[in-house]
C-alpha cells in the first residue's frame, strides 16, 4: 500500500505540535508585529519646534498676563546657570504661576524637566489624582491635578515650561500651553492641521 505523505495518514511526529507551543508561536508573531508597528509610528513622529522667549511673552500677553524677563534672577541665585540658561520668562497672577526656560542645549532642558517632574510627583502624590503624560520625538509633557493643585511641566527640545495653579484655574494654563503647541504631541498625520 502506498501512502500519500500529504494525506495525514503518516504525519511525522516532529510536525505535530501541542496547542501550547502553537499559542506561544502565535504570541511571538503577534508581538513582533506590534513591535514593528510601534517602531514605524516612532519614525513617523514629527519633532516640535521650540518657541523663542519673545513668542512666549507674546502668547502670555495675549491671555492678559504680564510676562517678566527673569533670567537675571536665576543668574544671581545660581551663577552656574549662566553657562546653559539663555532666557527665562515668567508671570505670577493670583494663584497662577508660569515659567518658560530656554537653554543652549537639550540635556540641560531635559535635566530641568526631570527635576521639576520629580518635584511635582513627590509633593503632590495622593490617592485621588489625575495624571496625564505623553512623549514623542523631542517632546515630553506631564500634568498632575491633585490635592487642589494643578501642575504641568513640558519639555520641547531646548525649552521647558513649568506652571501651576489651583485646580479650578487649570484651564488658563492649559489654554496657554495649547496656544504654544506645547500640550499635545504631533505625528506626520497631524502636523499639517
Amino acid at each position: 500500500m502506498i501512502s500519500n505523505k500529504f494525506s495525514g495518514a503518516h504525519y511525522p511526529e516532529w510536525r505535530k505540535e501541542s496547542p501550547a507551543k502553537m499559542a506561544i508561536k502565535l504570541i511571538a508573531v503577534l508581538g513582533a508585529f506590534v513591535l514593528i508597528i510601534y517602531c514605524m509610528l516612532k519614525i513617523l513622529i514629527v519633532n516640535k519646534e521650540p518657541l523663542a522667549a519673545d513668542k512666549v511673552s507674546e502668547i502670555v500677553s495675549s491671555h492678559g498676563y504680564t510676562p517678566q524677563e527673569t533670567t537675571n534672577i536665576y543668574y544671581n541665585s545660581k551663577p552656574d546657570s549662566k553657562k546653559v540658561l539663555e532666557h527665562c520668562v515668567a508671570f505670577q497672577s493670583d494663584d497662577i504661576h508660569f515659567e518658560f526656560f530656554s537653554f543652549n542645549n537639550r540635556n540641560s532642558a531635559l535635566d530641568i524637566y526631570g527635576q521639576l517632574y520629580n518635584t511635582i510627583t513627590l509633593e503632590y502624590d495622593a490617592n485621588h489624582k489625575i495624571e496625564i503624560s505623553s512623549s514623542a520625538g523631542n517632546y515630553r509633557t506631564y500634568s498632575l491635578d491633585s490635592l487642589g493643585k494643578y501642575n504641568a511641566v513640558t519639555w520641547v527640545d531646548t525649552t521647558v515650561v513649568y506652571a501651576y495653579c489651583d485646580s479650578e484655574n487649570k484651564e488658563e494654563i492649559i489654554s496657554i500651553l495649547d496656544e504654544m503647541d506645547y500640550l499635545k504631541g504631533k505625528t506626520l498625520f497631524s502636523a499639517n492641521k
